[in-house]
């Protein structure tokens, strides 16, 4: 697990789901996908990392890492690489298996499951519904902070309504071959729908080692006027780890109007900057 990681979580219906897989014998299977979603959370978090965020917690999800971020500290296009990067990363472990495969033929019988957990967990997050990752890079997309509410409210009813879906075809295979593992997903999205509490937080690397570095020694200034219309996710493009960013908001009459230091950046809600 990351070293950046602070708090560990383990959401309920993780639990649930491990001890169903066990208690019907199926403990190889259930560590199988437990090892599927550590190699999925690690994509997540080593992409996070290299775009300069940490996480500050992780919650252990039935299909992988719950990715809900605090959007108004992320780059529209970072949040979408980070979302896509764990389904990725199960993609690339499940392919290089099979490939082995070929090489190995006596490699299948003890990866077999393991594969069909990469795949299985790779799709099941690209789905558009919250919590996963699919929901994730829709939002993204809408990129402004109103289309993204408005794709949220969407969303959200889409996943109570594929929730009752699931949800009903758990009860007709309870009058043949009972698959407890629908019924879970089920329960899972629909507790998605009306999570509002973030499971992820990322902040800054970068914005974290300047204050340690300033310790030690000076950061440069560097100096920026924008237009009182830029927002806040803009804004974040200025910044970078080798100086320390103040910006000048200035009005049609190319007067400052306010000053906004590095510092309160993330602090800003998505909008217009001189609210």
């Amino acid at each position: 697990m990351s070293k950046n990681i602070s708090k560990f979580i383990i959401h309920p219906i993780f639990l649930l789901f491990a001890c169903v897989m066990i208690y019907f014998g199926d403990g190889f299977i259930f560590f199988s996908y437990l090892l599927a979603i550590i190699v999925h959370e690690l994509g997540h978090s080593i992409v996070a990392k290299r775009l300069g965020y940490k996480l500050k917690s992780l919650c252990l999800m039935p299909y992988g890492a719950q990715l809900n971020l605090q959007s108004n500290a992320l780059r529209y296009k970072d949040e979408i690489l980070i979302a896509l990067a764990g389904p990725f990363v199960n993609v690339v472990f499940g392919a290089f298996f099979v490939a082995l495969w070929w090489v190995f033929p006596v490699t299948y019988a003890y990866t077999e499951y393991f594969v069909f957990a990469c795949f299985v967990t790779a799709i099941f997050n690209l789905l558009p519904f919250v919590p996963l990752d699919g929901s994730r890079v829709l939002l993204a997309i809408l990129g402004s902070h109103n289309k993204r509410r408005v794709g949220y409210k969407i969303i959200s009813i889409l996943n109570c309504i594929f929730s009752l879906i699931l949800f009903a075809i758990f009860i007709i295979t309870c009058f043949f071959d009972v698959n407890f593992t629908i019924g879970l997903v089920a329960i899972f999205l629909m507790m998605g729908a009306f999570e509002k509490n973030t499971e992820f937080d990322y902040c800054y690397l970068f914005q974290i080692e300047k204050f340690e570095l300033n310790k030690k020694r000076c950061l440069p200034i560097k100096f920026f006027a924008v237009h009182k219309d830029f927002k806040v996710n803009d804004l974040l493009k200025l910044t970078s780890p080798s100086f320390y960013a103040v910006v000048f908001v200035l009005d049609d009459d190319y007067k400052p109007i306010r000053t906004i230091f590095e510092s309160d950046f993330q602090k800003l809600l998505v909008g217009d900057i001189c609210d």
